[in-house]
C-alpha cells in the first residue's frame, strides 16, 4: 500500500472511530435537559482520566505477532488522593473514585496479511471491585516501515460503552445522617451511577528489537484521543432521585515507553503510560495539570 492509500485508510477508520464518539440521548439534570461541561472542569477531569487508562494497548512488535492470540490487559489505576476525587459539583463534593485498584480486559488481536492487524478486547456486565463494567473496544494496526531492528506502525482504535458504580453515593457515608458532615450530599442509599467511557484515538507505535533473537524489544508511543465521556447520577438524596446527567468532550494525548519479550507461545509487554490532563479547579484561576501516571501490561498466548 502507497503512503497516499496508507493515509486515505487511516483517516476513513478515524472518521468511523470518531462515529463512536458521538453524543447519544439521554435522560438530563432534574429539569430533563442534559447539561454539557467544560472538558477542564472537576467532573469533566474524572471522566478523562479514566477513559485514558482504558485505551487499548497496541498489539506486540511484529516479530511477536503471531496469527491469533488471546490475551489481557492489566492496567494499573492509582489511588486517588482526597483532593482528587473532590470533583463533585464542580469540584466542591468528594466522590468514590477509588473503587477498582486495576483494570482487566480479554483480548483477541489478529493478524490480517503481513502489515495489518485487527483487535478486539471488552469486558462483559460482570461486578468486579463494586463495579459493572459493559465495554468493547476495537483496533487496527497498520505496519508502516520495518528494518531489521525497527518497525513503525499506526493504531487507530476506539471504545464505546459503561461502568456502573456507586460514586456519589457509596455505602461507608450511609452510616451518617443525610446533611451531616460525613454525608453532605444527603445520601439515602447507595447509588447506581454510570459513566460513559467512550473515544476514539489514532497512535504512532515505535519498536526496536533488543537482541537478534527479536525476544526483548523497546517500545514507545504518542497518541491523540477524541473523548466523548458522560457521567449519569443515580442516586437517592434528600428525599428525591437524582439524575443529573453531566458530558464533556475534548482532546486528550497521552505517551508511553515500555518493553516486550516472546517466548515460544507467550508474549509479555509493559509500558509506563503518561496522560497530562487539564483540571480548573473552584479555587484556580485558570487550568493546570493533573494528569494520569500508570503501568499497563498485556499477556498474549498464541492459539493458531
Amino acid at each position: 500500500m502507497t503512503l497516499r492509500g496508507f493515509s486515505s485508510a487511516l483517516v476513513t477508520g478515524s472518521l468511523a472511530l470518531a462515529m463512536l464518539a458521538a453524543p447519544s440521548p439521554a435522560s438530563g439534570q432534574p429539569t430533563g435537559e442534559p447539561g454539557r461541561i467544560e472538558f477542564d472542569r472537576p467532573e469533566a477531569w474524572a471522566m478523562k482520566y479514566f477513559t485514558s487508562a482504558s485505551l487499548l494497548l497496541p498489539p506486540l512488535p511484529e516479530s511477536q505477532r503471531a496469527p491469533i492470540d488471546v490475551g489481557l490487559d492489566i492496567v494499573w489505576l492509582p489511588p486517588l488522593s482526597t483532593a482528587q476525587q473532590r470533583v463533585g459539583f464542580n469540584g466542591t463534593a468528594v466522590e468514590d473514585l477509588n473503587q477498582a485498584p486495576v483494570f482487566l480486559r480479554p483480548r483477541v488481536t489478529m493478524a490480517l496479511g503481513d502489515r495489518w492487524t485487527v483487535t478486539a478486547a471488552g469486558l462483559p456486565p460482570v461486578r468486579l471491585f463494586g463495579v459493572t463494567p459493559r465495554l468493547l473496544a476495537l483496533g487496527v494496526g497498520w505496519r508502516a516501515w520495518r528494518t531489521e531492528r525497527w518497525t513503525l506502525s499506526a493504531f487507530a482504535h476506539g471504545q464505546t460503552g459503561t461502568v456502573t458504580g456507586a460514586i456519589t453515593c457509596p455505602a461507608d457515608v450511609l452510616r451518617f445522617a443525610p446533611g451531616s458532615d460525613g454525608n453532605p450530599t444527603g445520601c439515602e442509599q447507595t447509588s447506581a451511577d454510570v459513566t460513559t467511557l467512550r473515544y476514539a484515538a489514532v497512535e504512532l507505535d515505535v519498536d526496536r528489537s533488543l537482541t537478534r533473537s527479536g525476544r526483548w524489544a523497546a517500545r514507545g508511543s504518542f497518541g491523540a484521543s477524541l473523548i466523548d465521556g458522560a457521567f449519569q447520577t443515580n442516586a437517592h438524596t434528600f428525599g428525591f432521585l437524582d439524575r443529573t446527567r453531566l458530558a464533556s468532550r475534548g482532546v486528550a494525548y497521552s505517551g508511553s515507553v515500555g518493553l516486550s519479550y516472546v517466548r515460544d507461545r507467550i508474549g509479555l509487554g509493559a509500558d509506563l503510560v503518561y496522560a497530562p490532563l487539564s483540571i480548573r479547579r473552584p479555587s484556580e484561576a485558570s487550568s493546570s495539570l493533573d494528569g494520569l501516571l500508570t503501568l499497563r501490561s498485556v499477556v498474549t498466548y498464541r492459539i493458531h
